[in-house]
């Protein structure tokens, strides 16, 4: 059961030099090395986000992650390449506005690069946090226990859902179990589908019912 997320933010970065033949590499500098000290201010930044993470993450080791998704740069290696771009993605704090942790990204690669254009792009999004108390989550945990005979504790991820949507309000992500979300080798349990599927009905029942 998932009621709490950290916001987080999509950045491009763009890292350009002089293309030249590698018996020139010294006179200049490589984008993709560039690239790599970048990255190592994103993670001081990352450090620092996590120094005092949030009430809502207690016991969740670093909820707030950088992750270098991509970098696209070079052609073959006997030449320094003229550009570098880098994907990455950024956790941050509920109640920091997507546009400070923007801000905050922009300057850390600023340290590494003057030079280097940063691009925010396909995703931006608010963290959130319900409450675990609500009518809806009370109703949730009881109709689970009896379903699947164990209780129903909250999870606090380190990943966005769709439920940042529904602020403010009574909400919560609940499904079936499963490993691997995302991966090359990710499951689902069968099993827990079919009872999803039960807690769900008696949920529906129960709520119209009053």
């Amino acid at each position: 059961m998932d009621l709490v997320a950290p916001g987080v933010i999509w950045a491009r970065i763009t890292l350009e030099a002089r293309a030249r033949h590698a018996s020139h590499a010294d006179e200049g500098s490589n984008p993709i090395e560039t690239a790599l000290a970048v990255t190592s201010s994103l993670r001081e930044l990352e450090a620092s986000l996590n120094e005092q993470p949030e009430a809502e993450f207690a016991g969740v080791e670093r909820p707030y992650l950088l992750n270098v998704g991509a970098l696209h740069g070079g052609d073959w290696p006997s030449m320094t390449p003229g550009r570098a771009e880098l994907d990455v993605r950024l956790g941050f704090p509920i109640r920091m506005a997507p546009r400070e942790a923007q801000s905050l990204l922009a300057a850390a690669v600023e340290r590494a690069d003057e030079n280097a254009r940063v691009e925010f792009r396909g995703f931006r999004a608010r963290g959130y946090a319900f409450d675990a108390n609500s009518r809806l989550v009370r109703l949730l945990s009881g109709c689970h226990e009896e379903v699947r005979g164990t209780p129903l504790e909250p999870d606090p991820s380190r990943a966005t859902t769709d439920l940042r949507f529904f602020q403010p309000g009574e909400a919560v992500c609940y499904g079936p179990t499963g490993e691997g979300l995302h991966g090359v080798d990710e499951w689902v349990d069968v099993e827990s589908i079919a009872d999803v599927a039960t807690v769900l009905a008696l949920l529906l029942r129960r709520w119209g019912a009053g």
